[in-house]
């Protein structure tokens, strides 16, 4: 409960909520690495959006889901999965993105998808090179963290998509009172230079333009 609390009050973009999750689940999950995936399905790639292994964070990196060990492609799938020996191949880049070395080959790993209503846009993964490193409650806290994280993560999506459908209206608002304006000056102004100049003010406002000018063809 403590960790989802921790969780709670993180920022409310992605990589913030990541990097939360990141420092509990490599504190209390007692993980080597930690690294989460954001997930493309138009493309079918990954790509690294946080990743932390022994204090260091490696740049993004994209690559294929296929290129992914194929433990790691069930948890693209949408599955949560537990490693205590971790086998199937991958390319070297998605082992390096996992915290894999020479020193500190994985021999354990826990994957937990990131969705929401079945829309899946991420994997959140912790490893070790230890063997059957994580415990039965590491593993349910870990899962528990991933979900907070993917409902914080959807909330806040929501929250700033009403944001921008909030400001589209705003301004077609102002257009259509501008364009009202200009119907309004057609009717009530007999005055040809006048006219014109609220003309152009008004097409001003409503293209944000810096400058309009307006042209009379003579017959």
């Amino acid at each position: 409960v403590g960790a989802l609390r921790e969780l709670g009050v993180a920022g409310p973009t992605l990589g913030e909520l990541l990097a939360r999750a990141a420092e509990i689940s490599l504190r209390q999950v007692n993980a080597y690495s930690f690294t989460a995936y954001r997930y493309m399905s138009d493309s079918d790639t990954v790509v690294v959006e946080h990743a932390t292994r022994a204090g260091a964070t490696p740049p993004r990196t994209r690559m294929a889901v296929s290129d992914l060990p194929s433990w790691l492609q069930r948890a693209v799938r949408g599955e949560f999965v537990v490693e205590r020996a971790p086998q199937g191949g991958g390319t070297p880049v998605a082992l390096m993105s996992l915290g894999w070395s020479p020193d500190a080959p994985i021999r354990s790993a826990l994957a937990a998808p990131l969705s929401v209503n079945s829309r899946m846009f991420g994997v959140m993964v912790v490893t070790s090179p230890q063997i059957d490193a994580f415990t039965e409650d590491a593993a349910i806290l870990f899962e528990a963290v991933a979900l907070a994280t993917a409902t914080f993560a959807e909330n806040a999506r929501l929250v700033e998509n009403a944001r921008i459908t909030l400001e589209q209206v705003n301004e077609q608002r102002k257009q259509l009172s501008a364009l009202n304006n200009s119907v309004q000056t057609l009717n009530a102004s007999l005055n040809l230079d006048a006219t014109l100049q609220s003309l152009a003010e008004q097409a001003s406002l409503m293209t944000t333009a810096q400058m309009c000018s307006v042209f009379l063809r003579e017959e």
